[in-house]
């Protein structure tokens, strides 16, 4: 019987069998966990005397045999004083934005405003005090707009939704309109709305 930490991650087992599948996969992780020009990451830590810094921690999820070669499911994670939580990690893929951006941003569902001024030669594209929608039902006031031809940079802007779903944000000056990455769904699962 496979026994497992209080994360979920395998330890040992009391089956023989499965034992000897786990030793394997780890085996096969210390082949990769090697300072060397082949290793694909190097286990560790490093911390300062005021505890910054950082570990890198491997953890082994899943093992099982197929056609006689042995398959893993390992998880490599940075830890420590100034890395991300998975959350933040998450979020700031998100919006496309380092992670100490995402305080700045004004949010609204999945569309929202990030205080940026815009990229040297962005045209102008200003539409008045008009709304124009941004995706979906997320339309964006602002009293002046350029565009790079990819990305868009609002002035004073007011970002809503026609339906109500979520409270307007607003940015005073310029700001980037910032519309959230998805990843692909599982396909026992379906994309919420926002």
């Amino acid at each position: 019987m496979l026994q497992r930490d209080q994360y979920g991650s395998l330890r040992d087992s009391k089956d023989a069998s499965e034992q000897r599948l786990i030793n394997e996969a780890r085996k096969l992780i210390s082949l990769l966990d090697s300072p060397d020009e082949h290793g694909a990451w190097e286990r560790g830590c490093d911390f300062d005397a005021k505890g910054r810094g950082s570990a890198v921690n491997v953890d082994l999820y899943g093992v099982a045999r197929w056609r006689r070669r042995v398959y893993a499911v390992v998880q490599i994670r940075r830890d420590g004083a100034d890395a991300s939580t998975p959350v933040t990690a998450a979020m700031a893929w998100v919006w496309g934005v380092t992670e100490r951006q995402l305080s700045t941003i004004a949010r609204n569902g999945d569309v929202a405003l990030l205080p940026e001024k815009p990229a040297r030669g962005a045209e102008d594209v200003s539409v008045g005090r008009d709304a124009v929608r941004v995706i979906d039902s997320h339309v964006v006031e602002a009293s002046e707009a350029r565009t790079d031809g990819s990305t868009v940079w609002v002035r004073n802007a007011r970002l809503s939704h026609l339906k109500g779903q979520h409270p307007s944000a607003e940015v005073v000056g310029w700001a980037r309109v910032l519309v959230g990455q998805r990843a692909r769904t599982w396909g026992f699962s379906r994309p919420t709305a926002d």
